[in-house]
């Protein structure tokens, strides 16, 4: 962020007085940084703007369990992406622990990775996974959570973690083909 650390202090301080002027430039700064993250999460416009007011309900509501020893970007983060699974357990119903698959070991050891994705629009892609799908290959490789952790916040096994990569990676496979170059694209039924 674009801000110095005193800066940041004193908008954490306002806030902690409940200043709504303090609250309000923090929501400034930030609004760009917790947007990206609930639009990866969001399946629609009005879902991510839903996530957003609510993440920062829940950092106004809890800011003084931040600890300004440390960055803020990182415990803004962990909210988000806190609030953004709460908000999908409570208000999707497609998105459940039910809805993610349990499969054997032997549906997971055929490894498949994922294409690099710079010329793809991985919002794009992401939109057409189911959202139990969409939810953990946010976590696994955009988050940079490990399986065991996942598997941790969504209440599931670890073996349910990778299943279900390893099926989103099997249908965002579906979703492209190459062009004349060899470069990977979203097939037009997909809305490439």
């Amino acid at each position: 962020m674009t801000s110095n650390k005193a800066n940041i202090k004193l908008i954490i301080d306002g806030c902690l007085r409940e200043q709504t002027l303090f609250q309000d430039k923090l929501f400034k700064l930030y609004y760009g940084f917790v947007m990206s993250i609930c639009v990866r999460y969001a399946s629609n416009k009005d879902e991510s703007k839903e996530m957003l007011n609510d993440t920062f309900y829940t950092v106004f509501k809890n800011i003084s369990k931040y600890d300004d020893q440390y960055p803020l970007e990182p415990w803004l983060r962990r909210v988000c992406i806190n609030t953004c699974l709460n908000y999908k357990r409570k208000y999707v119903k497609e998105w459940s622990k039910d809805s993610l698959i349990e499969l054997n070991d032997d549906t997971v050891n055929g490894h498949i990775s994922l294409p690099n994705a710079v010329d793809l629009d991985y919002l794009q892609l992401l939109q057409h996974l189911p959202e139990a799908c969409k939810t953990i290959v946010n976590l696994y490789i955009i988050e940079d959570y490990k399986h065991h952790e996942i598997a941790e916040l969504l209440n599931v096994s670890v073996g349910t973690s990778k299943s279900n990569l390893h099926r989103a990676k099997q249908l965002l496979y579906k979703m492209l083909e190459k062009d004349k170059r060899g470069r990977l694209k979203l097939k037009s039924n997909y809305g490439g």
